[in-house]
């Protein structure tokens, strides 16, 4: 399966999904998407200053639980507390859009921000796997994210 035809998969699973499997869906791939977050190989100094920086391992810290004004404003100090505008490393700028679907789609319920996180998290595994964009599952791990995504999303 090529790229195109797996966003397109997916864009569908996510709509066809009722809203409990979405929910778990997202609170799963949040999850993962921090979990899977190499801070430790990061410069955060360079990139965020310090009031990002402790915004952001408190919003990773709380995903799951924390109100969702709460992640909102955790979101606006990690946004204004950015050194490197247009030049971040892309695997901060995965782990800053998953937060921001995530709140989005606990804000609005909207598939468009669910879709966005799923999309978050193929990207931070595209990334560090790099698989063939015409043969996107010949790559295990992209194979293994679409299970899981077929397994919450019952597609």
């Amino acid at each position: 399966m090529d790229f195109n035809s797996f966003d397109a998969w997916l864009a569908n699973a996510i709509e066809k999904a009722p809203v409990t499997q979405r929910m778990a869906f997202a609170r799963d791939t949040i999850r993962q998407v921090i979990a899977a977050a190499p801070l430790d190989e990061m410069d955060l100094a360079y990139e965020l200053d310090s009031d990002a920086r402790d915004a952001l391992h408190e919003a990773m810290a709380s995903a799951l639980a924390a109100p969702i004004d709460a992640l909102k404003t955790l979101g606006e100090r990690i946004e204004k507390g950015v050194l490197t505008e247009g030049n971040m490393d892309p695997r901060l700028v995965f782990i800053f859009g998953a937060i921001g679907a995530w709140t989005d789609f606990l804000t609005t319920g909207d598939s468009r921000s669910l879709k966005y996180l799923a999309d978050e998290a193929v990207c931070q595994i595209d990334y560090r796997f790099e698989p063939n964009i015409d043969d996107f599952f010949g790559c295990p791990q992209m194979q293994a994210e679409r299970d899981r995504i077929a397994m919450w999303l019952q597609a």
